[in-house]
């Protein structure tokens, strides 16, 4: 995610991992609780502008997608803390979560979150008692 104006955000995303041909959508969350996996995350993101559905999008033969989209109506500040959560259009399914977090440096947040406390890993191991 990325605010390049007032106007509107950018979404860059590539997913890997699905089944050749399968429908996928992407969408913005009320929440970014990640303890119950993708189920805790809330309904679908809405405001007096827009809601927070990004899209509807196809895996090539390889099992990856892309999306690239302009929404208008958002405001990244209002996003951060919320979840990303990965849609099985055919089934309604949650397939994957993350929380948007804030980057200094575009792909330099290469945080992993633990889902069962939603604590970075590092934090989780130091919390540990086998750590």
């Amino acid at each position: 995610l990325f605010q390049p104006t007032d106007a509107y955000i950018l979404v860059d995303a590539t997913i890997s991992g699905l089944k050749q041909n399968q429908s996928v959508n992407l969408a913005i969350h009320k929440c970014g609780d990640l303890s119950s996996s993708s189920y805790s995350c809330g309904d679908i993101f809405t405001n007096e502008f827009t809601n927070g559905n990004l899209g509807n999008i196809v895996a090539d033969d390889e099992g990856r997608a892309n999306l690239i989209v302009e929404k208008s109506g958002l405001k990244l500040h209002d996003l951060i803390g919320r979840s990303v959560v990965l849609h099985d259009t055919l089934t309604e399914s949650r397939l994957a979560s993350g929380v948007i977090a804030r980057s200094a440096i575009l792909s330099q947040n290469r945080k992993k979150v633990c889902a069962c406390s939603g604590k970075t890993l590092w934090e989780e191991r130091v919390d540990s008692p086998f750590a």
